[in-house]
């Protein structure tokens, strides 16, 4: 899985000026840490159910749009240590942020 997908959000959110984008509630960013570790098996895999993760299709075991909060979560973990918007890190590779985040004291094993 990769967080590619943070990165609109995290534009939407310059844009608009709200805390979050439309569809992502405060409830749902504060569950992303109990589904933190199976993402993180699924950071460098292609392999991985888009529609469980991201539009609710496994709503029994994680909720719909999951996959935009963990991903919106990363991309402002990175937006912070870089101290760039959105805006400038539209080119940054998705193997760069995850790299900068792995390299990070606490890095991505800790949510």
């Amino acid at each position: 899985m990769r967080p590619i997908e943070g990165l609109a959000c995290k534009f939407e959110t310059e844009i608009t000026g709200e805390e979050l984008p439309s569809f992502i509630s405060p409830a749902l960013m504060d569950q992303c840490g109990l589904h933190w570790q199976a993402a993180q098996e699924l950071l460098d895999s292609k392999e991985f159910c888009l529609q469980s993760w991201f539009h609710g299709q496994a709503l029994d075991k994680m909720p719909n749009y999951l996959g935009y909060a963990l991903g919106l979560s990363l991309t402002e973990k990175y937006l912070s240590l870089v101290e760039q918007t959105a805006a400038q890190a539209y080119a940054v590779s998705t193997n760069e942020v995850v790299s900068i985040l792995r390299g990070t004291e606490g890095g991505l094993a800790n949510w």
